[in-house]
């Protein structure tokens, strides 16, 4: 991957994610939405895994996005990581996801790290193999490219 490539994407990205976060996601279009996204989700996955990702870093305003990261994944041409996102999800009770950040955390704690590292790693390979010969940043920066993303957020 070319370091512009990586620079180009996580600009566009964290600007996007600055504007979804001040106006809420619907300010943001599908194309947009999806390099937020799925840049952000690959960076807290690809730092701690999905217990990273659901020990509250995922919710907004105490509501996750997994729903949302999944679709991204899906718009982006990475069905197998929608696929682990809805899996990882299924984890927990359902409902739960829907309570408080807290409640979630607290249901990691009560299963015990070995059962959530279990449960977990599969679903943390398919996300972390997006960094394989960085198909991820290649396709985002393309859509980025393609709708015109950079100059819209001013990173030309």
């Amino acid at each position: 991957m070319a370091k512009k490539e990586f620079h180009l994407v996580s600009q566009v990205a964290v600007r996007l994610g600055k504007i979804g976060r001040e106006k809420g996601l619907d300010a943001l279009t599908s194309g947009e939405r999806t390099v937020a996204l799925t840049w952000w989700a690959a960076g807290i996955i690809g730092n701690g895994g999905f217990p990273y990702f659901f020990e509250g870093s995922c919710a907004d305003e105490g509501r996750y996005l997994v729903k949302e990261v999944a679709e991204a994944f899906d718009h982006l041409g990475f069905p197998q990581a929608a696929k682990a996102c809805r899996e990882a999800a299924l984890f927990f009770p359902k409902g739960l996801l829907d309570e408080s950040p807290k409640a979630v955390e607290e249901y990691m704690e009560e299963r015990g790290k070995k059962e959530v590292d279990a449960a977990f790693r599969p679903l943390n390979r398919v996300i972390w193999a997006l960094d394989d010969g960085d198909a991820l940043t290649s396709c985002l920066a393309a859509l980025i490219r393609k709708e015109g993303l950079d100059k819209k957020t001013g990173v030309v």
